[in-house]
């Protein structure tokens, strides 16, 4: 029940995040893009290896990430 609770807490303090970026909500998603970004950044930085193997993928912009996002949320609000 603990972890229930922390877990909606914070996912209130995202949305509050969120709300106030309102680039993260545009249909050209410019706000998801310059976040994976940030995302990639941090791989490359901390990860070569893996960076390197995302570009022979050619996924180094981690669009990958939002999708799996938005898979485990679609998941998650089917079932309630």
């Amino acid at each position: 029940m603990e972890e229930d609770f922390s877990a909606f807490w914070c996912f209130v303090g995202f949305m509050k995040k969120a709300r106030h970026n309102r680039h993260n909500f545009r249909l050209d998603e410019v706000g998801i893009r310059r976040q994976l970004g940030i995302v990639s950044k941090i791989i490359k930085c901390k990860d070569s290896h893996l960076y390197k193997h995302l570009e022979k993928l050619q996924a180094e912009d981690c669009f990958f990430v939002y999708r799996m996002v938005v898979a485990l949320f679609r998941r998650d609000l089917d079932q309630t």
